[in-house]
């Protein structure tokens, strides 16, 4: 059978389908880290240890192997397709998530969550603990965050219909992170109880919307769906030019360096500690405030059952080694990441002829 156009396009079609379908976010979002977080505090205080027990929303998926195996199997005739071995890996890392994340129980599950990103560089640690070493307490010359989800949200709402993102809305949920940005489901979600201020505001509409929002819009007009959705490590190159872009704007403040650089040297942290060990330095780098500190060692233990085990998930320390990468890059490579959400070490790939690209929408602000 020949392999034609459309045929690659009904399969990318219903690749990601099956993926929205997954809701693999539900597998680092506890339901009790609010009833955790409150058990843990009131121990802490008094200096005894305890480690919180995460408990996750349980989703089925039935058939997923088998249904990963005919992807697969129908991509390897796709020989002559650039995007190829790029679907695979999506097809094989989605399997080896589903199989781990299906036995949380067991050993095996510990290096499989702790290797998902590449561990701190001895120059990456350096520099951010350079950073560290360099700061004044941020507590102090802390903006007031009196802004509610339900508000945020209004605000975010209309920076979508400014830019004409009609098709994207605004969820408020129970998660992790303050704000985060799902393509999949084309939505911008914030936690349903984070507060924020008209600086954190406008930061998050440059790092959500004008960074996130607008790869993903553009990868929306390309051929393939994965340059809406995200190609394999490209989160690294995602939040680097977020933060970036931070800095572009003035958005970029110590305070929020410093988070970043934290978050670097705490991930290297958390592999090798419990959630006790880990959140008492961080408390103590966060000046006693327990809040952000919780924040930070819940990001990172997020996915664990068990947070005295010895393992963690390190995502965020992309954020400080991309901003790292992207300060290196000139401003012509910058503007091409914006094809879609893909990563610095896509582009030779992408731009070789092969791929027919649109070209993509640039921030305002990069006209300026």
């Amino acid at each position: 059978m020949k392999i034609t156009d459309q045929i690659i396009k009904d399969f990318d079609i219903g690749f990601w389908k099956f993926k929205k379908e997954l809701e693999l976010f539900h597998d680092f979002t506890p339901l009790n880290q609010d009833e955790e977080k409150l058990h843990f505090q009131h121990l802490f205080h008094q200096n005894i240890r305890y480690n919180p027990q995460f408990i996750y929303k349980k989703i089925n998926h039935p058939g997923y192997a088998s249904t990963l195996e005919t992807f697969i199997r129908k991509l390897k005739a796709f020989t002559d397709w650039p995007l190829q071995p790029v679907y695979i890996e999506l097809c094989t890392r989605t399997s080896q998530h589903l199989h781990f994340f299906h036995r949380r129980d067991q050993a095996d599950f510990l290096p499989y969550l702790s290797g998902l990103y590449a561990e701190p560089t001895d120059a990456e640690l350096t520099s951010a603990q350079q950073i560290i070493k360099n700061r004044t307490n941020p507590v102090n010359n802390n903006i007031a965050n009196t802004i509610k989800a339900q508000d945020a949200a209004l605000a975010f709402s209309d920076a979508l219909k400014q830019r004409f993102y009609n098709d994207w809305t605004v969820e408020i949920t129970k998660m992790v992170a303050d704000v985060a940005v799902n393509s999949l489901q084309k939505k911008l979600k914030i936690n349903e109880n984070a507060f924020f201020s008209e600086e954190r505001i406008r930061q998050l509409i440059i790092h959500e919307i004008d960074t996130h929002i607008l790869r993903s819009h553009n990868g929306a007009m390309q051929s393939y769906k994965v340059f809406q959705y995200g190609f394999p490590d490209y989160l690294e190159t995602e939040e680097g030019l977020a933060i970036y872009n931070e800095h572009l704007n003035g958005c970029l403040s110590d305070k929020n360096l410093y988070r970043y650089a934290l978050r670097l040297i705490m991930a290297k942290k958390a592999l090798t500690s419990d959630f006790y060990e880990l959140f008492t330095e961080c408390f103590e780098l966060n000046f006693n405030d327990f809040d952000k500190a919780w924040k930070t060692c819940l990001r990172l233990k997020r996915g664990l059952s068990d947070t005295s085990l010895h393992a963690a998930y390190v995502k965020d320390l992309v954020y400080y080694r991309g901003f790292l990468k992207m300060q290196q890059q000139p401003k012509e490579i910058i503007h091409r990441l914006y094809i879609g959400k893909i990563g610095l070490e896509n582009l030779p790939m992408i731009t070789n002829g092969t791929l027919t690209l649109t070209s993509p929408n640039l921030p305002a602000f990069y006209n300026e």
